[in-house]
């Protein structure tokens, strides 16, 4: 019996099986290509998958796929991942028109990604020209797109990105901005949303009227704060999403090296003074809390406790975020954190407490141990770092990154000894309660690719 006369099914499974073979083993889908060539009862299935994801890059669309242009555009039908990259420099016309002829052959597009390739990292939307607007706006308008990137893409048109109707992944990273956003209702059902670096522009405006369609439906959320600006679009969506599924919450404050700037002392105050904490998610079962800061003597850093140690503002509004409202789901959670410091730990760090219970971790040992706020939390990991500034040339006598390391270690779990009796798996950074975290963790991230796939 020939392979030709085995079912479809097994065919299909066959090509399936062989197009996961990953780009690292063997590049540019060799095994794919070859498969397709040696009988035309393989063809049609790995034209899905050669196919499925194809790249513009700046320099223009390769010469491979103006040839599948000219002569089998019919081909276009299979891509589903269309990754775009944009500048603001004039491009050839012949080179936009081959873009929106692309975008006249797909059918079944369910994810674009418009990316900046503008060496100072955005990229507008009014200089991209009429032509590669219509392409684009065309695939918005005509194809089921699932997910949308913009990295860099400014000013973009809310019209149609707001019509996408089976839209429900969202990606916005290093600076996205929409125009006519303010008089426009959207008709997403969103799952996963992701805004990084200066992203959070977007948030305000696109939050203004459509706060239940954008926070409702939500079951992965990452936030990244670098700015006070940042932290207040954060918390609007934060708090706008506590009637979602919400599953998955990672939220960092991003290290900012511009010295009189401590974005997050100032966001400590910002939610003291308007009484923010986390609502209860009622879903919530993973949350990943990253607190980057550059020492500082602002009033937030209350208590003493010298250059060295951890500031008492860290610990003070990671009780802020957590210890007011329960969540009923929680079964991980992990938290990093990392201080800039001027001081020299050669003469001071066998004489000040780095992670000082009396400093604000005391509350935080509190609220992680509390059975009512979390009954279901199984894991906890804890890691922190002190960074000196600037960073020594050479070895420090007496004083090792491996000590301050240790002591780190020792003095986290006993500032956080309660939370280390209350919960099955406490990793402050040694080897067996890493593993015992990870094994908690592990299902539950597993769980999470499906919603960061892009």
């Amino acid at each position: 019996m020939s392979i030709a006369a085995l079912p479809k099914e097994i065919l299909d499974k066959i090509v399936d099986h062989i197009a996961e073979v990953p780009d690292d083993v063997y590049p540019s889908k060799k095994p794919l290509k070859a498969v397709a060539l040696s009988a035309r009862c393989f063809l049609h299935r790995c034209q899905s998958h050669l196919f499925r994801d194809i790249s513009i890059p700046t320099t223009g669309i390769p010469t491979s796929l103006l040839d599948v242009l000219e002569t089998k555009p019919g081909l276009l039908k299979h891509v589903r991942k269309l990754v775009v990259w944009l500048n603001v420099t004039s491009q050839p016309l012949a080179q936009q028109r081959a873009l929106l002829r692309i975008a006249e052959h797909l059918e079944g597009l369910e994810r674009l990604l418009l990316i900046s390739s503008n060496h100072k990292g955005d990229c507008s939307w009014n200089y991209l020209g009429a032509v590669r607007q219509t392409a684009i706006t065309k695939m918005f308008e005509e194809q089921p797109l699932v997910h949308l990137t913009l990295c860099g893409i400014l000013d973009i048109p809310f019209r149609p990105v707001a019509s996408l109707p089976h839209l429900q992944t969202v990606h916005l990273t290093q600076a996205a901005t929409f125009s006519g956003v303010e008089e426009l209702a959207v008709q997403w059902k969103l799952v996963s949303l992701r805004c990084n670096q200066l992203a959070y522009q977007a948030l305000p405006a696109l939050l203004s009227l459509n706060a239940p369609a954008v926070g409702n439906s939500l079951v992965y959320l990452q936030l990244q704060v670098p700015t006070l600006e940042g932290h207040k679009a954060a918390w609007k969506i934060l708090l706008c999403a506590g009637d979602s599924p919400l599953e998955f919450l990672r939220i960092e404050y991003a290290r900012t090296y511009e010295l009189n700037t401590n974005i997050l002392s100032q966001s400590l105050n910002e939610v003291i003074l308007r009484n923010y904490t986390l609502p209860t998610y009622s879903c919530l079962r993973y949350i990943d809390i990253q607190l980057y800061s550059i020492g500082d003597n602002s009033a937030t850093n209350v208590g003493g406790g010298g250059a060295l140690s951890s500031p008492s503002y860290i610990p003070r509004f990671l009780h802020k975020m957590l210890g007011q409202n329960p969540q009923p789901a929680l079964v991980a959670l992990q938290i990093h954190t990392d201080w800039i410091t001027n001081g020299d730990p050669t003469s001071q760090l066998a004489h000040v407490t780095l992670i000082d219970r009396d400093r604000g971790w005391g509350l935080v040992d509190d609220t992680l141990s509390d059975s009512k706020l979390f009954p279901c939390l199984q894991a906890v990991r804890v890691r922190s770092e002190m960074t000196l500034n600037p960073p020594p040339e050479a070895e420090i006598t007496g004083t090792t990154a491996a000590d301050v390391k240790t002591k780190i270690r020792l003095e986290t779990s006993s500032a956080l000894y309660k939370t280390g009796e209350a919960v099955k798996a406490f990793d402050v950074g040694y080897e067996g309660g890493d593993r015992m975290f990870d094994a908690i963790a592990k299902p539950l991230l597993a769980t999470e690719k499906k919603f960061i796939r892009i």
